[in-house]
């Protein structure tokens, strides 16, 4: 998908991995009472338009002791459809993930390397900005849409959050994701974070530690200065 002259973070590395992973196993419903967090969830997303989060994410794999970590900062702009995803200090990033419209710009501030991306030209199966998107809260806004998207496994109460544990039902996800986990805020029912278990049973999970919604966000956020970088096309 990149020249290996433009390399990411395992950040970038593993939100795109989300696109060709799957998840599988008998749908097992669960009750219309239970469904009430994440209905609450979605009808607080849908109030939602802008948002500005610190996170951490790590990284479990079989093959090492540690997790790998990395922290930074997101900012979406959901009525615009765009937003900015980083890894590192906020003002001096590793990797930047940049979406507006239907391009996406990967940058390696480093190193002045950037790539972009046509995404209306990508197939379902090699589009990296759909899994930008799930990271970013381009999620259904109704219990309807994600039903047609997911299978709902379980919802549980966790140290004053709701656990959703989720199946994708795209054939596509599903042959190398097996489950998507939500953690959903009880009291006021925003996205506390998410985790991705893969096939490989190596996981991916991401804390949200700071959030502010619906705060003004600079369109410059949204407009990367590749005036000085080497920028790859397709």
């Amino acid at each position: 998908m990149f020249s290996a002259s433009l390399k990411l973070p395992s950040c970038f590395l593993v939100a795109l991995s989300l696109l060709v992973f799957p998840g599988s196993g008998a749908h097992a419903e669960v009750s219309d009472e239970q469904l009430a967090p994440l209905e609450k969830w979605l009808a607080f997303q849908r109030g939602v338009r802008t948002v500005k989060a610190a996170f951490v994410q790590s990284r479990k794999l079989r093959t090492l002791r540690n997790p790998l970590r990395s922290d930074g900062t997101v900012w979406i702009d959901r009525r615009g459809k765009r937003f900015r995803w980083q890894a590192g200090d906020e003002d001096a990033p590793k990797s930047v993930a940049v979406k507006t419209g239907t391009t996406l710009t990967l940058l390696q501030p480093s190193r002045k390397r950037a790539k972009q991306i046509d995404l209306s030209q990508s197939d379902a199966a090699t589009n990296p900005g759909a899994a930008f998107d799930f990271a970013t809260g381009e999620m259904p806004d109704t219990l309807t849409e994600l039903k047609q998207a997911f299978s709902i496994e379980n919802i549980e109460s966790e140290s004053g959050a709701w656990r959703v544990t989720l199946r994708p039902l795209e054939s596509g996800l599903r042959e190398s994701l097996d489950e998507v986990v939500f953690l959903i805020d009880g009291e006021r029912h925003h996205l506390r974070g998410f985790e991705l278990t893969f096939r490989d049973r190596s996981v991916v999970e991401t804390i949200f530690t700071r959030q502010e919604f619906n705060v003004a966000l600079d369109d410059a956020l949204f407009q990367p200065d590749l005036s000085d970088y080497t920028v790859q096309e397709p």
